[in-house]
């Protein structure tokens, strides 16, 4: 024997018969997707970001390395 609910058997169908929990579920599923695309756009970013960082290091450390250091008197 299944549970009644206001009149109405409590299954997920008719769960979503309710417009309110309809349109709840379709706005919750909307900004699900969009929180996880926008998660996947910072993670590639990111992702990015650390290897622009790193070519950025290996190009200049040599020259770096390589450079003398200025004299304390020398302004140029």
């Amino acid at each position: 024997m299944r549970q009644r609910l206001h009149g109405r058997a409590a299954e997920p169908e008719n769960l979503f018969a309710r417009p309110a929990f309809a349109a709840m579920f379709v706005a919750a599923c909307v900004l699900l997707g969009l929180f996880l695309a926008e998660v996947r756009v910072s993670r590639a970013r990111h992702d990015r970001d650390a290897q622009l960082l790193e070519s950025y290091r290996r190009l200049i450390d040599p020259l770096v390395t390589a450079a003398p250091a200025p004299a304390r008197g020398d302004r140029t």
